[in-house]
């Protein structure tokens, strides 16, 4: 599938941070931004974000506008931005929510063989994605 996690992305990359776990990630981004201590324990999250695709990557996005995006884990579903350190969540993770098609929405993308058009937000649907797709000049899998 063309459509990415973060273990998938992790583990298939050959990066610096190759091997970690997804909390382990974040807990190195944390500290590389120089925050003292560690955040709250996931058992402390409170509200949630909506996954989204962009580049071909599931990613989460801060809601408090703040530019911090993470690949994010379907494993591990928790989100904890290392700029405002969740401080308009009175410091607690946010529960990352997946769609329910996600398989179809990552199937209608994976058709496109241009990463960069591998994108999608909360609210679109399979018929706009479809769409798109003829608009890429892709033909719709019968």
């Amino acid at each position: 599938m063309s459509i990415l996690t973060y273990e998938e992305w992790q583990f298939g990359a050959d990066s610096a941070v190759h091997g970690l776990s997804y909390k382990d990630f974040v807990l190195v981004q944390w500290a590389r931004r120089g925050h003292k201590g560690w955040p709250l324990p996931w058992t402390e999250a409170v509200g949630a974000v909506a996954a989204r695709i962009n580049d071909g990557l599931w990613t989460a996005q801060c809601p408090a506008g703040d530019g911090c995006s993470f690949v994010v884990s379907k494993e591990q579903p928790y989100f904890m931005c290392i700029i405002c350190k969740n401080e308009t969540n009175g410091g607690n993770w946010y529960r990352i929510i997946f769609p329910g098609n996600a398989r179809n929405i990552e199937k209608m993308l994976a058709s496109r063989p241009a990463r960069h058009t591998r994108n999608w937000e909360p609210g679109e649907s399979l018929a706009f994605l479809a769409e798109e797709n003829t608009e890429h000049g892709l033909v719709a899998e019968e």
